[in-house]
């Protein structure tokens, strides 16, 4: 095959990456090119399985790590289907459609099946990072005027939702923007130059300008853990170049007036939630409920079924997605979550530094889905399966170096 033949599929691999993450996130949920691939009907979720099934067969038989965990999610998944129709009555028509944002996980077949390069996956990283942020800040300066769909539709275009709700609008597939930051705030403690650490302070914005209290802690955990995942305890240039990001993050913080209502309104919360009694809070109330609403052991270990926000009415105020993985094990099971996490934690493995922020990634998932729905909200598994889909390729690589060096010996 020739250089010229090569260079053109690579280039066709890095097209076809980029148009299937466009579609997978609804084009990052601007309206209107959203409203033609978004739709949840079920022909559409049928056909979108029937199109991605020879897929998953054909890359299952490659048994590697996360293949094999994908393999018992799907059992654990199949499993949560018959035990929501026998312990919560759900029809057999219905089941197969409940909880269908896990069919995202099915994109590593997909990914896997184009073959990026790792360097093609961290280019896709940077430009729908940088296009996912650029779109969020149009959208903030335009509030309360709608270019995305979770203004556009959903429950805040439904009902009497405050201004501050408003302002905690999402990008479909916002996910990409934290993975973006990481990489960038990874490459920051490398090669230091000054574009990545513009890249983190708009990041960190778009993090505070959410507005959850329990997403800002998760970003600063994942932060420190990057930080001292490259670095260790010495103190050196990295060292300063936190000092340095630190503060210009407070200044930006105290010196511009964007960020007064969120920071007022996280305030007021933590005044109002400290004058209540433990048992009073939101998430435990919520726990309470959904403990006390599963009696049977197999159906702890299997799950209710993603039957809807709570087991009872709608308008009751409980919901699963308020107590992050938590949730997910009463719906859909300790054992689907089991191999969710597990397929999380196979990218904490051991790997150079210059791909520690993947890592970096799944810290802030993993602490970010206590109290709050990051891992399964807004298309965030479209970015996790692209990110499982990277470390396999880092890991492969790992492993053919080790050969050729034992070849070379």
């Amino acid at each position: 095959m020739s250089r010229y033949r090569k260079r053109s599929e690579s280039k066709l691999s890095f097209v076809w990456l980029i148009v299937l993450l466009l579609i997978s996130t609804n084009f990052f949920g601007v309206e209107p090119f959203a409203d033609l691939v978004n739709s949840n009907t079920k022909p559409i979720i049928l056909l979108k399985c029937l199109i991605v099934l020879p897929f998953a067969i054909k890359i299952s038989r490659q048994k590697n790590e996360y293949t094999r965990w994908l393999l018992f999610l799907w059992i654990a998944f199949a499993l949560n289907k018959i035990s929501s129709c026998y312990f919560r009555g759900q029809s057999l028509a219905e089941v197969p459609f409940q909880g269908h944002f896990i069919y995202d996980f099915a994109l590593f077949y997909l990914i896997s099946y184009i073959d990026p390069s790792i360097r093609q996956m961290e280019k896709a990283i940077v430009y729908l990072g940088i296009s996912a942020l650029v779109i969020y800040f149009i959208q903030y300066l335009m509030l309360p005027t709608p270019i995305v769909e979770s203004l556009s539709s959903g429950w805040r275009n439904v009902g009497d939702v405050t201004e501050f709700d408003v302002q905690r609008f999402s990008v479909t597939g916002e996910a990409v923007i934290f993975l973006y930051g990481f990489y960038a705030l990874n490459n920051y403690f490398i090669r230091r130059k000054k574009k990545f650490a513009i890249a983190i302070l708009a990041v960190l914005a778009f993090t505070i300008l959410h507005g959850y209290r329990s997403l800002i802690v998760a970003f600063l955990i994942a932060l420190m853990f990057l930080y001292f995942k490259i670095n260790g305890l010495r103190f050196n240039k990295a060292t300063f170049g936190v000092v340095t990001l630190a503060v210009l993050s407070i200044f930006l913080i105290n010196y511009t007036s964007i960020f007064d209502n969120v920071l007022g309104t996280i305030s007021e919360k933590n005044e109002m939630q400290s004058s209540i009694s433990f048992v009073e809070l939101d998430r435990v109330l919520e726990w309470n409920y959904f403990f006390e609403n599963i009696r049977i052991p197999w159906e702890w270990l299997f799950g209710a079924g993603f039957i809807g926000k709570n087991f009872d009415d709608e308008e009751l105020f409980f919901n699963w997605v308020d107590i992050g993985f938590l949730g997910v094990s009463f719906m859909g099971g300790i054992l689907m979550t089991i191999c969710w996490i597990r397929l999380l934690l196979l990218n904490t493995r051991a790997c150079p530094l210059r791909y520690q922020y993947i890592s970096a990634f799944t810290v802030l998932l993993l602490a970010g889905t206590i109290t709050f729905a990051i891992a399964f909200s807004n298309k965030s598994i479209v970015f996790q399966s692209l990110s499982f889909y990277l470390m396999y390729k880092i890991e492969l690589d790992k492993y053919r170096d080790i050969a050729f060096k034992k070849l070379q010996s």
